[in-house]
């Protein structure tokens, strides 16, 4: 029997050359991935696919120098008015974000001259006004006490203030008479009163000359057990104990 040799399989007619097409397609489109990635890692086409974020402006804001004058008054035996010039100066701030917070420059004012303290002047009335009231104690009729109360000065005196300590066996205090026009009404059952509250107006309690000054209590008066101290308007003061 003769052996028969086995075919070699036909190759198709340019199969060889397709393979070869096929492999650098590959390598091309591999070389295309790989340039790809390496452009999205160092950032080649950041600027493509998005936008770059805007810088935001920078903001200057300058304060301008403020200059003010201020007056000091210094009050000696002659009136002193001294000028001191207060400056500030307020350096310019940049801003780097528009959401940054602003915050303005305090200024330091620097006052040379030294003001002088104004001293408060008290009035005081002289000594010889004063000396020119007096006050006396005339006696108890029922439940009025009466005084005297004489204004020597050429000219009046008001009545402001009043303190009376009277003898708890009087039972209580109810009015006060000025030359007969009652300038006081009120009841109090426990001495001292004091008075400062009055009736009608200052024109009631003008002291000009002699004039009679009345207390009335309850039912009955004692004779002696008052202190009697009264103020005037003009700063002066009496009293008179019985």
């Amino acid at each position: 029997m003769s052996r028969r040799t086995p075919r070699r399989p036909r190759r198709m007619p340019g199969m060889k050359g397709r393979q070869l097409g096929i492999v650098i397609l590959l390598f091309f489109m591999l070389m295309l991935v790989a340039g790809v990635v390496l452009g999205f890692a160092f950032g080649v086409f950041d600027g493509v696919l998005a936008p770059a974020e805007a810088t935001p402006p920078q903001v200057q804001i300058s304060t301008p120098v403020i200059q003010a004058t201020v007056s000091y008054a210094q009050e000696t035996d002659e009136s002193v008015t001294e000028p001191a010039l207060v400056t500030a100066t307020a350096s310019a701030v940049v801003v780097e974000s528009p959401t940054a917070t602003i915050s303005s420059p305090t200024p330091s004012p620097h006052v040379s001259p030294t003001v002088a303290h104004i001293a408060t002047i008290t009035s005081t009335p002289p000594p010889s006004v004063c000396s020119q009231i007096s006050l006396q104690f005339l006696g108890v009729v029922s439940n009025v006490a009466q005084w005297r109360l004489q204004n020597a000065n050429a000219f009046s005196l008001e009545l402001t203030r009043a303190q009376i300590d009277w003898p708890q066996t009087n039972e209580a205090f109810y009015y006060i008479f000025l030359d007969g026009t009652m300038i006081w009404s009120n009841e109090d059952l426990a001495p001292p009163t004091g008075v400062i509250n009055w009736m009608g107006t200052s024109a009631d309690r003008l002291v000009d000359g002699a004039e009679r000054l009345e207390l009335l209590f309850g039912f009955s008066a004692a004779q002696s057990g008052y202190d009697l101290q009264l103020w005037f308007s003009n700063g002066c003061q009496v009293a008179a104990s019985q």
